[in-house]
């Protein structure tokens, strides 16, 4: 059985509706009261280049360098984050209260050599459930 649409409302359960409409504030009064929602038209920006400054033969060109945009070193990388542990395990282990699960000395490495080594140690670390 397939529905044709919208029953309507009967008369009785229009009065019933006009008394609640009557007697509710409108949660936005400023906001158009029709059922339809406004249709957003976002377009895009349009891309306009920047204009090539007029250049003869024979002309020097000023200066128009634009400058290196270079990506953070490992170090600066690392130094940014925020460090991922609870307060309190951080004091513990910092004032020597707790003893780490695994180490790992770098030393004598090169920051080529020390990066793969430090991530294997992490993911094997991870997997086996240590967190200090």
């Amino acid at each position: 059985m397939s529905r044709k649409g919208p029953r309507g409302l009967t008369p009785e359960e229009q009065s019933l509706w006009n008394k609640v409409k009557e007697r509710t504030a409108p949660l936005h009064p400023d906001r158009p009261r029709s059922g339809k929602l406004p249709i957003l038209q976002s377009r895009p920006p349009k891309y306009e280049p920047a204009p090539i400054p007029a250049f003869r033969i024979g002309e020097k060109l000023t200066d128009t360098a634009q400058p290196h945009r270079l990506q953070p070193s490992l170090s600066e990388n690392l130094a940014a984050q925020p460090l991922r542990m609870d307060r309190k395990d951080h004091t513990r282990l910092r004032r020597g209260k707790m003893k780490p699960e695994a180490r790992i000395d770098l030393h004598g490495m090169t920051l080529a050599d020390a990066h793969p080594a430090l991530n294997r140690f992490v993911a094997d670390s991870f997997a086996k459930g240590r967190r200090l």
